[in-house]
């Protein structure tokens, strides 16, 4: 009883100070993400993919949600990457994604942004290397995942108990040698096995709290402005069939120093000096096997639970690279 006492005062005074002086804080940190053009929403920021107000935010109905990984990174200052080429006011892209954000991720961030994304298109762009037998490894996982969105995703009541179950599960599987581990027992003791007391229900409350606020604080000293200028309509401006053949030549011009199509810096520092040891290395690759189809099966269950307009899309392989290390062709066309 004292505990709980203990508890319930500790909630009184959070409400007290978010009502007074942290309430005021609170609305000065929204000038930061909530802006009246795209700079937020083409960000990478980790911070930005770690929140739901701050996505939430900045979703209109002319916004298409890009959810990858580390292709959004690579080609970020390229004049192709969607959020350069769709950068306009009334036609825009939210991009959501970098290393190591693989489907059990995306499955937290859509579940926790739930209605929000419900009446816009949501993409998913999906990479062979996910596929590996053990999908996505626990340290890369715990560095990606957001307590946010994962306690989000498990109050949504559009979601069915059963994918909730199998959705805290897996990452409590992918967090057990980690401080988040006992965050997430939580979570599931909560909203599956209906066990935890009121005093720890009223802990984990005013914990979320906390990281909605850090996430919020966190991104506006990491936000990095691209511009200053309001977004320009949309007008046809460009025409879709030159746009490819320009890009197919400015990809011929920047793959002059090898056979394999692999942009030059990248294969002056990443492959030339590895280049012959290299070969036949991937000659027990498989996708065939492997756990991230049971993460993507999750996400595409929850994400018709949300009704949400999906598309996948599916990275190419590297036919002319997978020769060289190995990787049979047949276990490519298997994937």
């Amino acid at each position: 009883m004292k505990k709980l006492k203990a508890f319930l005062l500790a909630l009184v005074l959070f409400v007290l100070t978010v009502s007074g002086g942290g309430y005021y804080y609170i609305r000065k940190l929204k000038l930061h993400y909530q802006v009246n053009n795209n700079e937020v929403r083409n960000s990478l920021n980790f911070y930005k993919f770690s929140s739901k107000d701050i996505i939430a935010s900045n979703i209109t109905k002319d916004t298409t949600l890009i959810l990858g990984s580390s292709e959004l990174n690579s080609a970020y200052d390229y004049s192709e990457h969607a959020s350069n080429m769709l950068n306009y006011s009334d036609l825009n892209v939210c991009v959501v994604g970098s290393g190591n954000y693989q489907s059990i991720i995306h499955t937290s961030i859509i579940g926790s942004l739930g209605e929000s994304i419900k009446n816009i298109p949501v993409f998913l762009i999906i990479s062979p290397q996910w596929f590996e037998k053990n999908g996505i490894e626990s340290a890369a996982f715990v560095s990606r995942i957001s307590k946010e969105h994962v306690l989000n995703l498990m109050e949504n009541p559009k979601i069915s108990e059963k994918n909730k179950r199998k959705f805290i599960d897996r990452i409590l599987k992918l967090s057990e040698n980690s401080s988040l581990h006992k965050d997430f027992q939580e979570y599931k003791d909560i909203y599956i096995e209906k066990k935890l007391s009121a005093s720890s229900y009223i802990s984990v409350m005013l914990k979320n709290k906390k990281e909605i606020f850090n996430n919020k604080f966190k991104f506006k000293n990491t936000f990095a402005k691209r511009y200053e200028d309001d977004d320009k309509p949309y007008g046809n401006d460009f025409n879709l069939k030159e746009l490819l053949l320009k890009t197919d030549e400015k990809g011929k011009k920047a793959c002059t120093n090898n056979e394999f199509k692999i942009e030059n810096g990248y294969y002056v520092e990443y492959v030339e000096p590895k280049y012959k040891e290299l070969k036949d290395t991937q000659k027990d690759m498989s996708y065939d096997e492997s756990l991230e189809y049971e993460d993507l099966e999750l996400f595409l269950n929850i994400s018709k639970e949300l009704g949400l307009d999906l598309h996948l899309i599916s990275v190419p392989v590297h036919g002319i690279w997978y020769d060289y290390v190995g990787f049979p062709k047949e276990k490519r066309q298997s994937y």
